[in-house]
Formats: C-alpha cells, structure tokens, sequence
C-alpha cells in the first residue's frame, strides 16, 4: 500500500489533490495535514466535484458576482495576465509526478500550467458570456498595490519529465467552474466575507478589492 501524505490539505489544490487521489487509487492511504487557518476548511475535504476555491480569488468573485446579480471588479484596466488552469488538470499533474521513478526527477523544479495567459479583463468577459447575466457589468477599480503585470507558465520541463499536459481548454474549464458554483451555493455561501476586503491603494484611497 502507498501512504501519501498531503501538506495543506483542507486547502483549494491541497484538497481537490485529496479527492483525486481517492477517486483514482482505492488502495492508497491517505494522510492530511493542515492548519486549518482561513483558507483551509475541513468542508473542502469530503468526496465531491470541484473546485472549492476560496471568494477572494478572481474566478470565483466573477462567477458569484453574477450569481448575486453585482457588478464584476476588475482591477485597474484588466490588463494583468496569468496562467489560468483547471485544478483537475493540476491534480492530475501531480499524480503523474507520483508515477515517475525518482531518478529522473530528482533535484527537479518544474512548473504546471497551460504556458498560455489571458488577461483579468478577457476572463471576466468570458464569465459574462457563459452566464449572460442581466444585472451583472464589468466594473474598474483601483489597481491592486504590487500587482505582477504578467504570470505564465513554462511548463515544458513538466511536459518532457511528465509526459503531461493539459486535457482541457481554458473554456472548458470554466464551464465546469461555474457550473460547480451555481450548484454548490450552499458552501460558498458562509465565505462572502471573503469577496471584497479593505485596502490602501499606492494614491493613499481606501478601497474594498
């Protein structure tokens, strides 16, 4: 039998790690570690879909923005861009990490991603165009302090060591995403506090992001 154990397991990735690893490999045995502070929460660890993502991440904010039928921040113009991957595809990253012999990963630092970016702008229009909300618009707020412009993935080294790469589109996924948001409202619910919090922006303005 193969006992993994997983650090900050109660989290987004740690616990859809959990979950894939459940569903995948009966006969493993599992140990979950995790302090337990505000983003982990032992709700996120029973057998489920996915992706139970905290409020505070944008993705999620989108999608419950429409929900709650309330406008869609974006900070500054939207133009920062990051890699955005679905947390299956980063699970099953993971899993095939656990299947290569030692010897070849050893002393190895890699990625996992899709290598492809799109903006914060871009992916609140595609939320609005899978929702097609009545009430919902984009709206521009303050710029976060220290924003990184640009985030993306080099992930061929996962993909050479691997033998892995993403199965699904950005759209697929999100569709997925949204579709677990709408059914599961009941977890997401208890966290609205975590949607918007107060911050100081570089001119000195206090703002909720």
């Amino acid at each position: 039998m193969k006992t993994i154990l997983v650090t900050g397991g109660a989290g987004f990735i740690g616990s859809n790690f959990v979950r894939h690893l459940y569903r995948k490999h009966a006969d493993y045995r599992l140990i979950v570690v995790d302090s337990l502070t505000y983003a982990g929460n032992v709700q996120n660890c029973p057998d489920g879909a996915i992706p139970y993502q905290h409020l505070e991440k944008a993705i999620p904010r989108f999608i419950t923005s429409c929900i709650l039928k309330e406008p869609l921040t974006v900070h500054g113009d939207g133009s920062a861009k990051r890699d955005w991957i679905f947390v299956e595809e980063h699970c099953h990253a993971l899993d095939c990490l656990l299947d290569v012999e030692l010897d070849k990963i050893a002393g190895q630092v890699m990625n996992i991603g899709t290598g492809t970016d799109k903006s914060i702008l871009e992916v609140a229009e595609a939320v609005l165009e899978v929702m097609k909300p009545n009430e919902s618009r984009i709206q521009f707020i303050g710029d976060r302090p220290g924003q990184v412009f640009r985030h993306t993935c080099d992930a061929s080294k996962m993909k050479r060591l691997l033998g892995c790469e993403p199965r699904l589109s950005f759209e697929e996924g999100l569709e997925r995403t949204i579709r677990w948001y709408r059914e599961n409202e009941s977890w997401w619910r208890p966290q609205m506090w975590m949607r918007h919090i107060p911050i100081v922006t570089a001119k000195g303005k206090r703002e909720m992001h």
